[in-house]
């Protein structure tokens, strides 16, 4: 939460801390009035956030000059940070995950205490940076260049129509199922800043999958459609994911989970422990753990199209790491 009482201001900011620049595409679309902000981050640390507009943002040493006139500018100093391995990508990293969080933070804070001004802009994420610089005493230490969406994919300029329609190789032709279209919206949300939803949509299409192929092995063991319902029904929530996987499926004339693939039945049951204190417990999410979710529930919609019972997943395993918007195309350290 924001907290303006318990801060020096003046005296933070002259202090030997790390300091962010984040250029983000749009200017008079994201809320708060140009200032100086502090808060709290949710792991402790605190950060001052300054939000102001310049035509253009200048780094005479080495070079840089980048027209920022349709653009927000965000200086966040890292307060409780003095100390920052500059060729760690893991602190870089969680660096600039904190810069967007305290972003959002104070965005949000500014949305409800204005809930009727209409502002409907939305969170900022890594798509909309434009340019990330980190500096501490006075000092570039190294800035980030992040390429637009459309020129990172390689998408050639201008505009081209084609004379002829593509049907062989279309979306009408070659429709994707609905599963990795499930996946595909969970990367989405997770390229755009939303990490609890992009676990939580996943989290419960696995979950779906699992039922479904369940009551698939109990039809093929001859229960009728009401028997199957009554009994998926009766099974308690806490524990359905094992007694689906390791105790009703092995019924069914399938390998338990548990006993043939412990590894990634250990982490769903991890996953499922995060998706609980997710849901009841209003847990933050951080990007790193969103990532590795999506990986281990890729391992387990993997092995349940694996099934033998005739269930058919229709299931493309994406390659995560290559879809994540988080390739910079320039790095200079100083």
């Amino acid at each position: 939460m924001i907290n303006r009482t318990n801060m020096q201001t003046n005296e933070e900011i002259n202090s030997h801390c790390i300091c962010s620049i984040f250029v983000i595409t749009g200017k008079g679309t994201y809320p708060v009035p140009s200032g100086r902000y502090p808060i709290k981050c949710s792991h402790s640390n605190r950060c001052i956030v300054t939000r102001y507009y310049s035509d253009e943002f200048i780094f005479k040493k080495i070079g840089i000059n980048i027209d920022t006139n349709d653009c927000t500018i965000f200086e966040v100093m890292h307060v409780d940070r003095q100390i920052l391995d500059i060729d760690s990508e893991h602190d870089q990293n969680n660096l600039l995950e904190e810069g967007l969080f305290v972003i959002n933070e104070l965005s949000a804070w500014y949305k409800a205490q204005h809930p009727d001004s209409g502002i409907i802009s939305r969170r900022i994420a890594r798509p909309d940076i434009r340019l990330h610089a980190v500096g501490q005493d006075d000092k570039l230490l190294y800035f980030y260049k992040f390429p637009g969406i459309g020129s990172a994919q390689g998408i050639p300029a201008g505009r081209v129509i084609p004379d002829t329609v593509c049907y062989e190789n279309s979306p009408y032709n070659k429709p994707i199922s609905n599963i990795t279209r499930s996946m595909i919206t969970a990367v989405e949300l997770l390229n755009g800043g939303f990490y609890k939803e992009s676990f939580v949509s996943l989290f419960a299409l696995v979950d779906h999958l699992v039922q479904e192929v369940t009551k698939a092995g109990l039809k093929r063991k001859g229960l009728k459609k009401k028997d199957i319902n009554d009994l998926m029904r009766a099974i308690e929530k806490d524990n359905r994911l094992h007694h689906y996987l390791c105790n009703l499926i092995p019924l069914c004339g399938w390998n338990s989970m548990e006993d043939k693939n412990n590894i990634p039945y250990n982490n769903l049951i991890i996953q499922n422990r995060k998706r609980n204190e997710i849901m009841h417990e209003n847990e933050t999410l951080f990007r790193d753990e969103a990532i590795k979710g999506f990986e281990i529930m890729n391992d387990v919609i993997e092995w349940l199209a694996g099934n033998p019972f005739e269930y058919v997943i229709e299931y493309q395993r994406l390659p995560i790491e290559d879809m994540l918007y988080r390739k910079i195309i320039y790095q200079q350290n100083i």
